[in-house]
């Protein structure tokens, strides 16, 4: 059994605004996903680590990867269309047995602590599988149609934001 991580970096950044995807961007003299990986090197429980990014930036993950000796990193897959469409690809790519846990992570969420990741593992083990995220503290509005805005009075404490930027209730 081994506890499998997929990195998703295919990203190109389009809200961001940029020439080069956020992933790649430097902060402290090194690139962002460097810190994801390293988030997932350094946790005990983290076996692999596969990057899903677009074929043109396999080298430069490699790089950082052999650079920094992230030697959990058994290789790039290649992105698709969509983020859909790449953790599909990625969960394709990996060669896994049925009693492994697979761990999905977007390259560009770099504040992810080491005892989320083990909880998340752990639960993973445990129930078969776990949601990384965070209940909201905010007034929650939703926009109609026409932008004219509807209250819905939903209490942010019963709604969870995942790592993935998705949202569910959580009543």
């Amino acid at each position: 059994m081994a506890n499998i991580v997929l990195i998703n970096a295919s990203g190109i950044g389009s809200r961001f605004g940029s020439d080069i995807p956020k992933q790649f961007h430097i902060i402290n003299e090194k690139s962002i996903i460097y810190y994801c990986l390293n988030i997932f090197q350094e946790n005990e429980l983290v076996d692999d680590i596969y990057v899903i990014t677009m074929e043109d930036s396999f080298k430069y993950v490699e790089d950082i990867c052999m650079g920094y000796n992230i030697n959990k990193f058994r290789g790039c897959i290649k992105g698709g269309r969509s983020a859909n469409e790449s953790r599909y690809n990625g969960l394709k790519g990996i060669h896994c047995k049925s009693d492994d846990l697979i761990i999905m992570h977007d390259a560009v969420r770099i504040c992810i602590k080491d005892k989320t990741v083990t909880n998340l593992i752990k639960l993973g083990l445990e129930y078969g599988h776990g949601v990384c995220g965070q209940i909201l503290n905010a007034n929650i509005y939703v926009s109609n149609v026409d932008d004219s805005v509807i209250d819905m009075n939903i209490p942010s404490k019963g709604i969870f934001l995942n790592s993935n930027g998705s949202v569910d209730l959580i009543y």
